[in-house]
């Protein structure tokens, strides 16, 4: 126990607690449990050790609760549910481990929820699907399973998911195309199958897309070719096929595109090269033909270019 927070039960009246980027140590003492007045606690990059304890549940008016960036273990304790004024939840960047607890859902005020950088396990809770209310989610680098819940659909309003490098599997379920506000997706480094659904960009704002190392197939959807709004591209290291000249579209604010190690085919489209913002193109590994079409390209800005490994044939072109 951090024995100069252990004062902090008498303080009935306190509605904000910052101790935020210090170097605490010890561990987050019950008494904080005692501070139901509490609206903003930010515990964050310190070095507290030991488990999250389950008075926090006490916390009711908690609409803002951070440790994140510490060294905390130990399961997300359940009594979590009750804090059904949260905000904004993030417990990123600790060492904490078992499943997401599904009462989680209860916290239908949630706007972000910030769980990356543990040791969580087991499936995504189909209860946060109730979190309506969400814009930011993000779970990356734990070990969870099983497939993405169907009741994610329900999550109109968010923005931004992260959930690169776990064990996810099986297909990417379509209900994730009722999104209308998505910037970011990342799916990376998983063990998703099958094809990709279509009309994940249909609400115009699909900014970063990343489903690199996984075990994808098939073409690439069609609806994908007018996804204007795409700026960085990751779907190296998959089984995907088609024409590249049909798959893909304009991308008039595109900055970086990765299909490397794949099986796309046809020809590169001299538009690619035309836009201002693209400074990094990779299409290594695939089975790409013809010419490298520089001529009226906008090469000076380019930073990286890997096109190795296919079956270009014709000379370079001076403008290279």
């Amino acid at each position: 126990m951090v024995p100069y927070m252990f004062f902090l039960g008498n303080l009935n009246n306190l509605s904000y607690l910052h101790l935020y980027d210090n170097q605490l140590p010890g561990s987050i003492p019950p008494e904080i449990g005692k501070l139901v007045n509490l609206v903003d606690v930010d515990l964050d990059t310190n070095q507290l050790t030991g488990h999250i304890p389950s008075k926090i549940g006490n916390l009711i008016n908690a609409k803002y609760f951070y440790v994140f960036s510490n060294k905390l273990s130990g399961p997300i304790p359940a009594e979590i549910g009750k804090m059904e004024s949260l905000e904004e939840l993030s417990l990123h960047t600790n060492n904490l481990s078992g499943p997401i607890p599904k009462i989680i859902g209860n916290l239908t005020e949630l706007k972000l929820l910030h769980l990356y950088s543990n040791q969580l396990f087991g499936p995504i809770p189909s209860e946060l699907g109730n979190l309506k209310n969400l814009n930011d989610l993000e779970f990356s680098i734990n070990q969870l399973t099983s497939p993405i819940p169907a009741s994610f659909g329900n999550l109109r309003n968010l923005q931004m998911l992260f959930l690169r490098h776990n064990n996810l599997s099986v297909s990417i379920p379509k209900e994730l195309t009722y999104w209308d506000n998505l910037v970011v997706l990342e799916m990376d480094e998983n063990q998703f199958l099958g094809h990709l659904p279509e009309h994940l960009c249909h609400g115009g704002k699909l900014e970063n897309y990343t489903v690199n190392n996984n075990k994808l197939t098939g073409p690439i959807p069609k609806s994908l070719s007018t996804c204007s709004s795409f700026k960085r591209v990751h779907f190296d290291n998959n089984s995907f096929t088609r024409n590249l000249s049909v798959a893909f579209g304009v991308y008039p604010e595109l900055q970086f595109i990765d299909l490397s190690n794949n099986d796309f085919n046809g020809e590169l489209d001299s538009n690619w090269l035309k836009y201002k913002s693209l400074t990094d193109l990779r299409v290594a590994r695939n089975n790409i033909s013809g010419s490298i079409p520089l001529e009226n390209g906008n090469v000076k800005g380019f930073q990286g270019l890997d096109l190795s490994s296919n079956h270009l044939v014709r000379k370079i072109l001076r403008e290279f």
